[in-house]
């Protein structure tokens, strides 16, 4: 088989609600952390609070439990979001690879 061709499986993506992808420094440690998120009924991180405190160590204390992780908004969890060139954004439904 040379190729393939198949559905993506984040929820949500369209040119209205995108998949995005934040790059940032979100954890001032020198290195660039990588923040996908899809559309439910709002804009939601792909990954869950643990592995957002083992990527962000100082989410740990915003988010203590796991109600607080629930409860926020992306905004919350990645707020330099906004930084011009931080921000990536897939609008396809359809993944080829080779």
């Amino acid at each position: 088989m040379l190729g393939n061709s198949a559905q993506l499986v984040s929820p949500g993506s369209s040119s209205s609600e995108p998949a995005r992808l934040y790059v940032g420094e979100f954890g001032h440690n020198g290195t660039l952390e990588q923040i996908l998120t899809f559309y439910s009924t709002d804009e939601l991180p792909d990954c869950g609070r643990d592995e957002l405190i083992n990527l962000i160590p100082r989410l740990g204390t915003r988010f203590a439990t796991y109600a607080d992780f629930g409860a926020a908004q992306v905004e919350d969890v990645v707020p330099a979001r906004s930084s011009p060139g931080h921000r990536a954004e897939r609008t396809c439904s359809r993944a080829r690879w080779l």
